[in-house]
């Protein structure tokens, strides 16, 4: 079975980038490939800390996770704060 850190990354190599380098738009395809996994990483407890490959998937399916109220701490937690260009894009998607 290959685990989530192997499967994140083989899904980056087949994203299309946009300007932002942390900025991934991910398919519908692969949405559903890992739909579960992140389903079960927004539902923890919002307390508990995420593993690096967690806050990748959520951080990259935030368009995905910002229509679900219970992400956004989980949202949240995964944004690189010193960021300009990710802050002000999430700001976008709460507004």
């Amino acid at each position: 079975m290959v685990n989530l850190t192997t499967r994140v990354n083989r899904a980056n190599l087949v994203c299309k980038l946009c300007p932002s380098h942390r900025t991934i738009d991910p398919s519908a395809r692969e949405l559903s490939m890992f739909k579960e996994e992140l389903n079960k990483a927004i539902q923890t407890d919002p307390l508990t800390h995420l593993d690096p490959p967690q806050k990748e998937l959520i951080w990259k399916f935030r368009s995905y996770c910002s229509t679900i109220p219970e992400a956004l701490p989980k949202l949240l937690c995964c944004l690189d704060w010193a960021n300009l260009d990710d802050v002000s894009g999430t700001v976008l998607y709460l507004i």
